[in-house]
């Protein structure tokens, strides 16, 4: 790690003392002056038995320590884990699957699977490994306790594959674990890490020891700088903080607390004593981490020192980073220091990530935490003459305090007891500039929606995500807010096997919430776009998507440009009155329409539906369409750019336009061979050679037949007979489409696409094609030729549907289909496919269904989304 490869914190699960049970109640803890200092309660141990004098056996002389709630409570079902193997657990074990589960989900990162190292930073346990009696020890015993165990135990429970270990450098255990974490990162061994501490204070003998080290406050708190600091203040406290390349961040899209510059390990070597802090060697950690971040520590405005409130550690660390952090500084902007431990008392192995923690927070909200317990100044801390000042209000970050490109730069000190020292230096996740261009994003929408999506490691404790959100967020109506929860909701559930969603413009009591769905495989399935041809059209079609998406609308009024200015048509927009919200549709509503308007009606709302889908990340792997659907098709594989995909639309229209009335197209619910049977029996019957067709296989139960009117009308007839019923419908189309009916029009079909760029060659494709022209993946080109069979062939969509299926497997794709309404979606499920459906035409019958496109659109995605996908 180091200026040139920064790293940023993109998730943080912790919980401290004073009621501090997640990173939201710590932060409010902290700028509200928090003190988490109390008597050991009566459930930990007797304070009364073990409180004594100074000097007395067997005693500690200390008054109030650090306590974190719950510490007893522990779902292991919601961690895979057996109730057996949980009652052996250290609680630091415990507690540390909770932080690691809160910092992996508040990411949002995909880590089940992934190249995800665990740094523990760890110094004490409380719990003998095996202090059982002897003939109850078994086979959890040792496995459940054992330090060496900690790391591994989280790397194996959310199934991260990257380094796992526990360090232990006594109260820098964690800041040294953050330093090894962040050389990994620098080695490319670990796409991220999760850097962990804790420190539990379940008995009172460490208590013991440490108060006869001479260490401990008697009062029982951690007054830092102080001239009444009379030692420090135990605390409990657990934290994970998830790390990432800060360029791999950005490029994900994850939410970034804070980013780290530099960081600097070191030991004190021979010092006055093994236990006496050493200033020159902590001040050497200090001047190698800004050096490692290409920064002057003079550009800080901020540092979080260790200062756990001794009266020897104080003046020696504080004097020493001062002599580091004044050279050079303006006199008129003192460094602002802080220390944690006042609010809190020192955490001792997890001490470097409650500091952390703090910072990361700070720069994230744009305020300095003040600090508790100072009145007077220790008398031997030159507070003046090294340039500093102890921050003792809640005081906004401004500009003025930023260095000169912007940033702005802190920095955290970490010491163990044993002389470890480590130092790094942590900077803001944007700049002045950032900051002062940011404006809130307002909606143009009277009643915005919203997906939610929730995620958990089981279905119970999916069952309680509503009641957590609407507790959290009921009555929050900022559409900022409202947007950031959603997508963070989104990124966290991937990672999780129990899914469900729900779709609304606010979390309320009132929001549904969808069926849950269990999914055991961390493989994402893969995503198929499904292109429709004729049939799903409809007057309604893409109107509350171009109200409601900028990205929807820009493509419909960028495909009429092109068509009016290109191809020196007649503007559709116009002509119609589809799409534009406002704007009376002037075609029928039954839906048939000249077929001009069908074409590039479908051409026009596929393309932009692409570019939605394209716009709202979510990432395809194959397409496949069906008769017409292969012209947007071919604009979503990269075959085609907008121009020449308008243009085939353009050219396809004006041969089917000079087709209409050859024909009539029907739709049969039998197997081809049926379907060849009841076609031959039909033709014998009107004594006739041809003139009836298969014109597609959709699905094994499922085929179109095309022909002249008289055999189309005859089949029907066939179909409905009493003795023999089969189903049975008459297309809505006026041509028999994928015929040799068809034949008449191929040179002006092949002219008019001359006529566009096609003519030039195709573009290369960055997405699998599977074709329905030739009924399987496509090994030609997407020329004027194969434009042409796709008119003239059957459409073997069922097919190249089943081959789809059989390549991937049925639960390795799901189908997506890009339509105005599913017309598809029973044959996909018919070859044994998931479909997805976007967006649906009204329906008269059930009002209910009727909740709009941009429901609809959120709750395919929600579908989508709980089925697996991830991508």
């Amino acid at each position: 790690m180091s200026a040139e490869v920064p790293v940023a914190i993109i998730g943080i699960g912790c919980k401290f003392p004073g009621g501090s049970d997640n990173k939201d109640m710590y932060y409010e803890f902290l700028r509200n002056k928090g003190d988490g200092m109390i008597a050991p309660p009566p459930e930990r141990w007797n304070h009364e038995e073990w409180y004594g004098g100074k000097d007395e056996p067997g005693k500690y002389h200390t008054t109030k320590l650090g306590f974190i709630n719950g510490i007893d409570q522990f779902d292991p079902l919601e961690f895979g884990i057996s109730s057996k193997d949980a009652a052996n657990f250290d609680p630091a074990i415990r507690l540390t699957l909770e932080a690691a589960q809160a910092a992996l989900q508040d990411s949002g990162i995909d880590y089940r699977g992934s190249k995800t190292g665990v740094f523990f930073g760890n110094l004490l346990t409380t719990v003998d490994e095996l202090d059982d009696e002897r003939f109850e020890i078994n086979n959890y015993n040792g496995v459940g306790r054992a330090v060496s165990i900690r790391a591994n135990r989280i790397s194996f429970t959310f199934d991260l594959r990257g380094p796992s270990m526990t360090v232990d450098t006594a109260c820098s255990a964690s800041a040294t674990a953050m330093h090894l974490a962040l050389c990994s990162i620098k080695l490319g061994e670990v796409d991220q890490a999760l850097v962990v501490g804790a420190n539990t204070i379940i008995n009172p003998e460490h208590t013991v020891s440490f108060s006869k080290l001479g260490v401990l406050s008697p009062t029982g708190s951690s007054k830092s700088f102080d001239a009444s600091a009379d030692g420090y203040a135990r605390a409990e406290g657990v934290a994970a903080v998830l790390i990432k390349r800060l360029d791999r961040a950005l490029a994900d899209g994850d939410s970034i607390y804070s980013v780290i510059t530099g960081s600097a390990i070191n030991a004190n070597g021979k010092g006055k004593s093994l236990t006496m802090p050493e200033g020159d060697m902590q001040a050497e950690t200090i001047k190698e981490a800004y050096r490692v971040a290409k920064r002057d520590p003079s550009e800080a405005f901020y540092v979080e020192l260790h200062a756990t409130g001794t009266k020897v550690g104080d003046p020696i660390e504080t004097n020493a980073a001062g002599k580091v952090f004044s050279k050079g500084r303006d006199a008129e902007k003192p460094l602002r220091v802080g220390s944690v431990k006042a609010n809190l008392g020192h955490t001792e192995g997890c001490s470097f990530l409650a500091s952390l923690v703090k910072v990361s927070l700070m720069l994230h909200h744009k305020e300095i935490i003040p600090n508790i317990r100072f009145t007077k100044a220790n008398p031997k801390i030159d507070f003046l003459g090294l340039k500093m000042q102890v921050q003792t209000e809640l005081e906004s970050i401004t500009a003025a305090m930023a260095a000169s490109d912007g940033s702005w730069v802190t920095s955290i000190s970490s010491y163990g007891v044993g002389g470890s020292n480590a130092h790094l230096v942590l900077e803001s996740a944007g700049a002045v500039a950032d900051v002062s261009k940011a404006v809130a994003a307002q909606s143009n929408q009277r009643k915005p929606l919203y997906l939610f999506s929730m995620g958990s490691l089981t279905e119970p404790t999916l069952g309680r995500w509503k009641d957590s959100l609407v507790n959290a967020y009921d009555g929050t109506t900022d559409d900022r807010a409202l947007r950031s929860v959603a997508r963070e909701l989104g990124r966290q559930t991937r990672a999780y096997p129990s899914r469900a969603f729900a779709v609304g413009s606010s979390l309320d009591a009132s929001l549904k919430v969808s069926k849950p769905v269990l999914r055991n495989s961390n493989t994402s399935p893969k995503l198929c776009l499904v292109f429709a041809g004729q049939g799903p059209q409809h007057i309604f079609m893409g109107r509350q998507l171009a109200e409601s998406y900028p990205a929807f609308l820009s493509t419909i009024k960028e495909n009429d440009r092109i068509l009016v200015e290109q191809y020196r048509q007649e503007s559709m927009l116009e002509r119609t009155g589809l799409f534009v919200p406002g704007v009376e549709c002037k075609l029928p509503a039954n839906g048939v329409w000249p077929v001009q308007e069908v074409v590039l009606s479908l051409v026009f709302i596929q393309v932009a539906l692409v570019d939605l889908v394209r716009s709202l990340g979510i990432k395809y792997d194959f397409v496949v369409g069906h008769s017409i659907g292969e012209i947007a098709m071919g604009y979503a594989s990269g075959h085609y750019d907008r121009e020449t995909t308008i243009g085939i639309a353009v050219a396809r229209a004006a041969a089917m336009t000079r087709a209409d009335g050859n024909g009539a197209m029907a739709a049969l619910g039998v197997s081809v061979q049926k379907a060849k049977t009841m076609i031959r029996k039909v033709l014998s019957r009107a004594k006739a050679t041809s003139g009836l067709w298969i014109a597609g296989i959709n699905s094994p139960q499922a085929v179109t037949v095309a022909g002249t009117h008289e055999l189309i009308d005859a089949i029907i007839e066939l179909a409905n007979d009493p003795n023999a019923k089969v189903f049975s419908a008459k297309l809505r189309v006026t041509c028999a489409f994928h015929t040799p009916l068809m034949e008449p029009q191929e040179q002006l079909f092949k002219e008019r696409v001359g006529a566009t760029s096609l003519s030039q060659g195709t573009k290369t494709p960055f997405v699998s094609v599977m074709s329905t022209t030739d009924g399987k993946w496509l090994d030609r080109d997407l020329d004027v030729n194969y434009c042409w069979d796709n008119i003239r062939r059957p459409v073997l969509f069922g097919t190249a549907i089943n081959k789809i299926i059989s390549d991937e497997g049925p639960d390795g794709v799901r189908f997506m289909e890009i339509a105005p309404h599913p017309v598809l979606k029973a044959y996909i499920e018919q070859c044994g496919g998931e479909s997805i459906t976007l967006i649906r035409r009204p329906n008269p019958k059930v009002p209910a269904q009727n909740t709009g496109e941009h429901y609809q659109l959120l709750e395919g995605i929600g579908n989508l989304l709980s089925s697996g996908f991830k991508n």
